[in-house]
């Protein structure tokens, strides 16, 4: 049961860390970005 807890913290630290690194990226603001790449456009 010790190990599940601590298990279960290391988890916490780690989606915690992949969260304010998506959130920092998401928050920067590149002047050359132009906009998602590799999006599917149909084509007739």
């Amino acid at each position: 049961m010790i190990y599940q807890h601590e298990t279960s913290r290391a988890g916490q630290a780690i989606a915690a860390a992949i969260d304010a690194q998506i959130r920092e990226a998401i928050q920067k603001d590149d002047p050359d970005d132009d906009g998602p790449a590799g999006v599917l456009v149909p084509v007739a």
